[in-house]
């Protein structure tokens, strides 16, 4: 990844960093965030090609977009990126954990396409989180001995599947409801902070990974809304946790 020093941060930028940006409902919420005025966007995913294509778009509303190809369940590739940015960024204000794998299969899943959904869903979102949290931490305790405000908002997206186990697909139940326990032991770590975690939780959502819906691609969610609704989490205000 190349950072140019033209675009290192002023105190005016508004920065955020999502995963599995290149396609989907990452490459939505980028795009939306550039529109709605975030200056500085970290885009990370595995592909290279689609990475520059969202960063392409972004850069039409105007915002800095930083593609860092990166597979999320690689540790050391995380630590690298995040500490990249952050010696760029003063501050960290959103931060969205997209990336996810999806296999269906319960009982009869081997050990191998387990490890491979928690890689992803689990750790990657650890990882993320892992260089990150100590950074926001940070950024808060400087705003609170200056009095500045600080509005930090991280959101993780799960699954109605990590609130419902749903039959055939355990594996993947399994991992959305450890990303979601990890979200909400977050949100009551950090809201004294004035760091706000949450969680969304959709249904099948029309993507590349909803092959297998049962809904036609008209009735399912769409990019879009998850988006949307990522703008309404951005636009509460800081009493609300």
């Amino acid at each position: 990844m190349s950072y140019s020093q033209s675009h290192s941060q002023s105190g005016s930028q508004r920065t955020a960093i999502i995963t599995g940006a290149s396609r989907g409902i990452g490459k939505a919420v980028a795009i939306s965030l550039a529109e709605y005025g975030f200056s500085d966007i970290a885009l990370i995913a595995r592909s290279t090609e689609d990475l520059n294509s969202t960063a392409r778009e972004i850069q039409s509303f105007g915002a800095r977009a930083i593609p860092i190809p990166c597979d999320v369940s690689n540790e050391q590739a995380v630590r690298a990126a995040i500490e990249n940015l952050q010696s760029h960024w003063e501050n960290l204000d959103f931060l969205f954990n997209n990336a996810g794998a999806y296999f269906s299969g319960s009982s009869d899943l081997n050990s191998d396409t387990i490890q491979k959904l928690y890689e992803v869903n689990v750790f990657g979102a650890f990882h993320i989180l892992r260089y990150t949290v100590p950074w926001l931490k940070k950024v808060a305790e400087e705003s609170r001995t200056s009095n500045r405000e600080n509005h930090a908002t991280v959101v993780n997206l799960a699954s109605i599947a990590g609130t419902i186990g749903f039959a055939g697909v355990g594996g993947y139940c399994s991992s959305k409801f450890a990303l979601r326990g990890m979200s909400e032991s977050l949100h009551r770590e950090l809201e004294p902070l004035g760091i706000r975690v949450t969680t969304i939780s959709p249904s099948w959502v029309n993507t590349e990974m909803a092959t297998h819906s049962p809904f036609p691609a008209h009735a399912m969610i769409q990019p879009h809304d998850i988006a949307t609704t990522v703008r309404y989490l951005l636009e509460l205000g800081p009493n609300v946790a």
